[in-house]
């Protein structure tokens, strides 16, 4: 059932919202996987109608109809690849150790995609895991999977009330939480499925980032939200939980919160604070999306004059809307991607295809556009371990 345009605030339900940015007809996926360039260029779309709660902070998509998103079946986002990536898990899955005393206890992830990190937690420290997700793919739909050490459970469905009597220890959600049409019944559900003094973690895109760092390309269908640490805040100290850390991470791009539930002070502390983010910044967006669209369509089609053959390196959200959004997206000859479940897949909308960071040796581009600058190094490293000569630029 889809839903109408939304008036109030998904967080606080405040009535005061503002519109600032419009977008018709973009992809409703960036990560389902299309078989053919065909089914790829006519993938569904939707439109991006993005509005600003003034009361706590909050920035979401109006016109998003949840009706029209269903995350079962071909949906892959991993970014475990990634050495970077791994890296940042690895340094995650020690904080939370060390916050929450992670041994012997029940752990739910929602949205655990392929369950690697949930598999480690358990691993590590005798912990029993269910992970749910609506496109894990298993031999049966409920399956339990025993190591030397801890056991985890995936369950290939939604997480939701029906769920109540799992009671965790500690639930996570790694952005998960920006493609929830209701979050706030979604965190109660949580709590209502946790101990008492349970552990939380939640991870989402850092509206601040996005939007005053003007990362156009991260704004995508699929995230009906995009949270700033203030209706972070607001969300989970209204379902019942005191804060542990509120903190910005990944090169700033994510925005994470660890949090305890039962009664009593519900005010942050070991808060790393929000600097910058005010109403200006949305005001000014439509600006910067304008500037940053018309100097990357000149920029290619100045490269397209001087002959020189053109891919983009990122498959996922950044590298679809780039794509989708510039009138010059036939000028890019492909999509690199170290996932090995996108390759040989097709970009939605534009129907380019996703391939191997080998190709590269048989192609040879003279510019490779990085869609993500943490990833910049990773990709030089691999380009001058196999000898290609090629410039790199970082939109």
């Amino acid at each position: 059932m889809g839903n109408k345009m939304r008036t109030e605030c998904p967080v606080c339900h405040c009535p005061a919202v503002v519109d600032f940015f419009y977008r018709e007809a973009v992809p409703q996926f960036c990560n389902v996987l299309h078989d053919s360039r065909q089914s790829a260029i006519t993938a569904p779309r939707g439109d991006l109608v993005m509005a600003y709660c003034g009361k706590c902070g909050h920035i979401f998509n109006r016109a998003f109809d949840s009706g029209h998103v269903n995350y079962r079946g071909m949906y892959e986002n991993s970014l475990d690849f990634s050495p970077r990536f791994q890296d940042y898990s690895r340094k995650l899955a020690e904080r939370l150790f060390t916050l929450f005393d992670l041994h012997k206890k029940t752990i739910v992830e929602i949205g655990c995609g392929r369950g690697k990190f949930l598999e480690f937690l358990c691993s590590q420290g005798n912990n029993h895991g269910i992970g749910f997700d609506p496109s894990h793919v298993s031999v049966d739909s409920d399956v339990l999977n025993q190591g030397q050490s801890g056991t985890v459970r995936f369950i290939s469905d939604y997480f939701g009330e029906k769920y109540d009597y799992v009671k965790a220890d500690m639930v996570i959600g790694r952005h998960v939480l920006e493609h929830v049409y209701e979050p706030a019944n979604f965190i109660r559900d949580i709590r209502t499925a946790s101990v008492d003094h349970a552990g939380l973690y939640l991870e989402v895109p850092n509206a601040l980032h996005v939007f005053s760092d003007k990362g156009v390309w991260d704004i995508i269908y699929e995230h009906v939200s995009y949270f700033t640490a203030s209706s972070l805040s607001v969300l989970v100290r209204r379902a019942g939980y005191r804060f542990v850390s509120l903190k910005q991470d990944y090169g700033g791009q994510f925005l994470s919160v660890a949090a305890e539930a039962g009664a009593g002070d519900f005010a942050p502390h070991k808060v790393e604070k929000e600097e910058g983010f005010s109403r200006a910044i949305v005001e000014n967006f439509n600006r910067w999306f304008a500037e940053r669209i018309e100097e990357w369509e000149k920029r290619l089609t100045e490269l397209v004059c001087h002959n020189r053959r053109v891919v983009i390196w990122g498959g996922g959200s950044k590298g679809v809307m780039f794509l989708n959004n510039i009138s010059t997206a036939g000028a890019v000859d492909g999509v690199i991607d170290i996932n090995p479940m996108k390759q040989g897949h097709y970009i939605p909308g534009t129907g380019h295809q996703i391939v191997s960071p080998d190709s590269l040796q048989k192609s040879k581009p003279d510019v490779i556009i990085i869609m993500n600058p943490l990833y910049a190094e990773e990709i030089e490293t691999f380009c001058r371990n196999v000898g290609i000569g090629v410039e790199l630029t970082v939109v």
